[in-house]
């Protein structure tokens, strides 16, 4: 409980400080704009799933210091592999574009992408030795560097490549400490790290590029692809007013989310390095419920007075993100729960059954995004139907989950 109060504390202070900015960015900054950065990071979060070919995920499963050694240096190694590639990619669509701001943009995209690639190694390093503290202060420290910089570069002058600018210094500086702790750890088991070394984790957790990276390639094409498409259907300022909602319920949830879904990584780890398995189905169920009820209270809040506080805080422009929320709830609710347990598919070295749901949910999301474009769908009525089928895969991968551990138990009782 600790250690969960630590990382929800931590997170909490980081959407403060995020909350406590957005009147402000709100202000400086136009819905098209917004929406332009919503673009941009909508494509980081797909590109960014191959930036470390998910080895991080591995860091807290490693059986001794010779491991994580080895592990910690092929995830930045293969950070840097994919940053080089990204950059050459980026650079080849500038020279083919015209010189207008979204070229400008794209050559920011590979330097976000390293930025969010050490931040992810750092977390998961934390994770390995239960440095929940550590992580906590990142990402606060993150959540500081970021909305300064946004607010800052906004005073200077109000441009979609100002907001962006703001977000990419947070991502690249907000771990800082925790790299250089990282780098010290390195430095001191130098002796345990060889190519020979880093060959067998890497075939040890072959899977984790295989399998989890393509499966979290689908996850994020199927997440990202509803907001980039909203862009291009119904323009940047309504996937700006999309993108408030999501800085101001589905952010703030998602950070709560992560918090949970770290410390269950954690703990559910270590069940499983100690053949605990009804110890492992009792972090999971207690998880689910508390997930479940943190995430009920939050909805009430926003659905009985979310109109009146945007109104307040942001201004009567904003006012559709409380009309988003609404429609969203249902998806909101089960993704908020199923989620953060979802890496328990991984632990259990079912990344198969992870990759069947990321497909199966693509397919579906694919063919709803096509019928939209081609039937030219009302944009709420847009928001409705994916919040509900969104809710339907949810629930489905939580079942998933549910058969998979109840399984594991009556092996291990047999």
């Amino acid at each position: 409980m600790k250690n969960l109060l630590n990382l929800i504390g931590g997170n909490a202070v980081s959407h403060l400080i995020t909350f406590a900015a957005a009147p402000l960015i709100t202000r400086l900054y136009s819905p098209g704009e917004l929406g332009d950065l919503s673009m941009m990071i909508a494509a980081l979060a797909i590109l960014n799933v191959f930036s470390t070919l998910k080895f991080e995920l591995a860091i807290p499963l490693a059986k001794n210091d010779k491991d994580t050694a080895n592990l910690l240096v092929l995830c930045f190694a293969a950070l840097l592999a994919t940053s080089i590639i990204y950059l050459l990619l980026a650079v080849g669509f500038a020279l083919l574009s015209p010189v207008n701001t979204s070229g400008m943009a794209v050559l920011l995209l590979p330097i976000m992408l390293l930025g969010e690639g050490l931040f992810t190694i750092a977390v998961h390093y934390g994770l390995r030795f239960k440095k929940y503290k550590h992580i906590s202060l990142i990402k606060v420290n993150k959540s500081i560097i970021m909305n300064s910089g946004q607010i800052g570069f906004g005073l200077i002058s109000s441009s979609s490549l100002s907001i962006i600018m703001g977000d990419l210094i947070g991502r690249l500086l907000g771990a800082n400490r925790m790299l250089m702790d990282m780098k010290s750890y390195i430095a001191s088991h130098k002796a345990f790290i060889s190519k020979n070394s880093m060959k067998k984790v890497a075939v040890e957790f072959k899977n984790y590029p295989l399998v989890s990276s393509f499966s979290s390639f689908l996850n994020s094409i199927a997440l990202q692809a509803f907001p980039l498409m909203l862009g291009v259907l119904y323009g940047s300022a309504s996937l700006g007013i999309y993108a408030l909602s999501q800085r101001i319920l589905i952010g703030p949830l998602s950070l709560v989310s992560q918090a949970f879904s770290q410390i269950f990584l954690s703990e559910a780890a270590e069940n499983i390095r100690n053949g605990s398995t009804r110890g492992l189905v009792k972090l999971f169920m207690y998880t689910a419920g508390a997930l479940l009820l943190f995430v009920c209270i939050i909805l009430s809040i926003f659905l009985l007075w979310g109109e009146e506080i945007i109104n307040l805080v942001f201004g009567s422009e904003w006012t559709g993100s409380h009309d988003i929320i609404k429609y969203m709830s249902i998806m909101i609710l089960f993704q908020f729960v199923a989620s953060p347990l979802s890496q328990t598919l991984n632990l259990l070295s079912k990344q198969a059954f992870q990759l069947y749901w990321d497909l199966a949910r693509f397919i579906i999301i694919s063919i709803f995004l096509l019928v939209i474009y081609l039937f030219g769908v009302g944009f709420y009525l847009t928001i409705f139907i994916y919040s509900v089928l969104m809710a339907i895969m949810y629930i489905t991968l939580f079942g998933i989950i549910i058969k998979q551990l109840f399984s594991l138990e009556k092996r291990s009782i047999c």
